[in-house]
């Protein structure tokens, strides 16, 4: 993927709604840099934020945790493109009925 710890990030503020686009693995090794994109989203008052898995290779819990957090703080969270490995974590964690999934 490019980056030592295995997940680039990117934000693209251009639109109406914030995008962030991963790509790469969200493990435990990985999520704070998940958190950190999130929160700088949301600490520039966007309340509704869409964050592309298209590119994700693999999730685990605690990238569950940094998504269930950002709609804790008041976000309207939606992730698009959620591979099957994606899907399954939101589903078994119960996250998919929070938050918007296209």
């Amino acid at each position: 993927m490019g980056e030592p710890d295995g997940l680039e990030i990117s934000i693209d503020f251009s639109g109406r709604d914030p995008v962030i686009v991963l790509a790469g693995y969200v493990d435990q090794s990985t999520t704070q840099k998940l958190r950190d994109a999130l929160t700088e989203v949301i600490d520039r008052n966007h309340d509704r934020l869409t964050v592309d898995v298209a590119g994700v290779t693999f999730m685990d819990s605690s990238g569950i945790g940094a998504l269930a957090t950002a709609y804790k703080r008041g976000a309207h969270v939606t992730v698009r493109h959620p591979t099957p490995t994606v899907m399954r974590e939101l589903v078994m964690c119960g996250l998919d009925r929070l938050i918007a999934i296209n």
